[in-house]
């Protein structure tokens, strides 16, 4: 997605364990800001320069645990409805990325919603042999992620992981904005940096390949 964004213009936001910016054009973010990689590369493009993307960058970082992970998800999501408190320019006309923040940060957070429209749409009408159809394959692919989640990798065929990283991350783009009005005050919250020691590691390991 980076990549094609950098393509038209420049990237929405960049990644969080490697970027960099000419300290000039950079806005400090407020404290407490939970997404920091996407509100510097934002006002770097709204100084009128371009925020690339260069795929030869290359980081590593610890695999954490589910129950991390997760946290993470949640906080990245409820991340996007801050930064249109911070930074309500982001949806002005004159903005050099609103399209693409819309298209990347914003209409994402309104896909468990549509998915959870699709399952009541198909219940409502399951008397047609073809929605009949579509629930049972809607059936089947929440049974897979519900399958990837509970049971160890090794008893579940490979399009249980898939399934269950899509469900998990529009989980958290349900939960985002309940998560954003119950922490509004204090997001901090949601978020306990890392030691920089345990989720960066050197670049030289490519070197060595």
């Amino acid at each position: 997605m980076s990549k094609l964004e950098a393509s038209v213009g420049s990237t929405v936001g960049a990644t969080g364990a490697l970027y960099a910016a000419r300290r000039l054009c950079v806005v400090p973010p407020p404290e407490g800001t939970l997404l920091d990689d996407v509100y510097i590369p934002v006002h770097v493009a709204r100084q009128g320069l371009r925020v690339a993307f260069e795929p030869a960058a290359r980081a590593w970082y610890d695999v954490t645990d589910k129950k991390n992970e997760w946290r993470r998800k949640i906080r990245t999501l409820t991340g996007n409805y801050q930064m249109l408190e911070l930074a309500p320019w982001l949806l002005a006309e004159a903005n050099p990325v609103r399209a693409g923040f819309i298209n990347h940060k914003l209409l994402r957070l309104l896909v468990p919603f549509f998915l959870l429209a699709a399952v009541f749409a198909n219940l409502a009408l399951v008397g047609d042999p073809v929605y009949v159809l579509f629930f049972t394959l809607q059936a089947f692919f929440y049974f897979a992620a519900l399958a990837g989640l509970l049971l160890p990798r090794q008893l579940v065929p490979r399009i249980c992981a898939p399934a269950s990283a899509f469900v998990l991350l529009n989980a958290a783009a349900f939960l985002a904005p309940f998560e954003y009005l119950r922490h509004r005050k204090n997001l901090s919250r949601l978020w306990q940096p890392a030691r920089a020691d345990s989720v960066l590691r050197s670049t030289a390991r490519e070197a060595g390949e």
